[in-house]
């Protein structure tokens, strides 16, 4: 069994017998096996609220396929250029696997994270503890998948899933997310194009799993209504929203961010700057704060 912390700083106060809220985080799509954004954003967090959280990189990584390793010549001068279009092609299949973790509201995805989360609180001895806090944020696709779950995780782990964080997610059921937990934060940045689909806007309803599908299918049945359809999706799926009170929409106005790590500096896009971004950490403040 995993000890309690007897006491937990708030506010500047010491309070006895809280347990410290426990953050998952959550990949999106082309993982590729590289999680230093992902740790980067956790010591962030964690310089940020010290020994008030508890940050865990979910490590059975979701949208981790990687068709570019099956390149036989990819270490070749063919073969590095045989990479660029594998590389997009696992792109448009990661691309096509949360729409349908979105669409299903639990895919392989969903459940493979669902899965490696359940180990990791009956390991630590956290199951059924109904007054430990659980806060899912997931980047881009992970969002969709941070959504699904939190009905799960309070009905069969028995925790409190205090807070589902989207960020950067073009596709989260945030009204399924809203019927759990008691905050849901929709951040996206200003300049993020993948987030609003590249201008078309976001599925944020229940309903939107199947009207969303249905204006597709539309489009593919009849191409010149594709003008018309495709972007009506945020205005319809905007009137099916049940906007509760828990749903806040948030944006983050930093442009590109510099990653430093000891090893080297990368410069982020808009999709990637969240894991760089102080303002997203700040965000974190009101889901972290458990009041007494």
């Amino acid at each position: 069994m995993r000890e309690v912390d007897e006491w937990l700083r708030i506010d500047g106060n010491y309070q006895k017998n809280i347990r410290r809220p426990r953050i998952y985080l959550i990949n999106g799509i082309n993982y590729n096996g590289d999680a230093t954004r992902l740790e980067h954003f956790k010591r962030m967090v964690t310089d940020a609220y010290g020994p008030n959280v508890e940050v865990v990189v979910v490590e059975d990584h979701p949208y981790d396929s990687n068709l570019a390793q099956f390149n036989p010549f990819r270490a070749t001068i063919w073969g590095t250029v045989a990479q660029i279009p594998l590389q997009g092609i696992n792109t448009i299949y990661n691309i096509v696997q949360v729409a349908r973790e979105y669409i299903t509201g639990s895919s392989t995805e969903t459940d493979k994270v669902y899965q490696w989360i359940m180990d990791d609180l009956a390991k630590n001895g956290l199951l059924g503890e109904g007054d430990l806090d659980v806060i899912l944020v997931g980047h881009s696709g992970g969002g969709a998948i941070a959504a699904n779950m939190a009905g799960r995780l309070e009905q069969n782990a028995y925790v409190n899933v205090s807070g589902v964080v989207a960020l950067g997610s073009p596709l989260v059921n945030v009204d399924q997310a809203a019927q759990y937990a008691e905050t849901v934060l929709d951040i996206r940045h200003e300049q993020d194009n993948v987030a609003t689909l590249f201008g078309l806007g976001q599925l944020r309803s229940d309903e939107g799993r199947i009207v969303a599908p249905a204006l597709a299918l539309a489009a593919l049945a009849n191409p010149p209504l594709a003008a018309i359809t495709l972007p009506l999706i945020d205005d319809i799926d905007t009137v099916f929203r049940d906007n509760l009170p828990g749903i806040q929409e948030r944006s983050i106005t930093t442009g590109t961010n510099l990653l430093i790590t000891a090893e080297s500096t990368t410069q982020l896009s808009p999709h990637s700057a969240y894991f760089a971004s102080c303002e997203v950490v700040s965000m974190l403040q009101e889901l972290v704060s458990k009041q007494p």
